[in-house]
């Protein structure tokens, strides 16, 4: 729990511009952040929802639930040293690469994650990277359930470190692996 509150972000429509450089949503640590029941549509290469924090003080938690996602760049959704992390049925719908990374990413676990981590029912398609990046050091196993991921340039999920259970995903028609493992990232553990 944090004393600075909760930032919550519901049914709002956002429609970005597309040379803008930050995301519809940007919500800091130490702020706890609900975003729920949002349509972004479009925008530059700062992605659609980037929740984050720092090594030294990470974001608490996060709920990202039932969005739709259209037209971004560089990033669909990015949560960044994140204690807990929650995304439930959000629709990630075509994600350009930029300039400024080597690929997109249709959701992305990064940094330390020590709570808990559920990514469940979400659908991503079309992403010109990976459907789903997981790259924290953190002791959390990150829950992969019931998402699908489709059409995708790239591995549908790449798992650069950290421990994940996958179950009941529906992954199909990329253009490379199903799972990625990189190895060389650090310990690596699927159940």
């Amino acid at each position: 729990s944090t004393t600075f509150g909760t930032a919550s972000v519901r049914n709002n429509v956002f429609t970005m511009p597309p040379n803008t450089t930050a995301p519809a949503i940007m919500i800091p640590s130490p702020i706890r952040a609900e975003v729920v029941g949002n349509d972004i549509q479009g925008g530059g290469y700062g992605g659609a929802i980037h929740i984050y924090g720092y090594s030294f003080q990470p974001s608490p938690y996060a709920r990202v639930d039932s969005n739709t996602i259209h037209h971004v760049t560089q990033r669909g959704i990015q949560f960044e040293y994140t204690d807990s992390v929650f995304a439930r049925g959000n629709v990630v719908d075509t994600v350009a690469s930029s300039v400024f990374s080597n690929g997109a990413t249709g959701i992305l676990v990064f940094g330390a994650t020590n709570g808990a981590a559920r990514l469940v029912n979400n659908k991503i398609r079309h992403v010109a990277g990976h459907g789903i990046l997981l790259d924290h050091g953190g002791s959390a196993l990150v829950v992969l359930d019931s998402n699908a991921v489709s059409t995708i340039d790239s591995a549908g999920v790449r798992i650069t470190t950290g421990q994940v259970s996958m179950t009941g995903n529906n992954i199909r028609n990329n253009l490379r692996n199903g799972v990625e493992f990189a190895t060389s990232g650090g310990a690596n553990d699927l159940h």
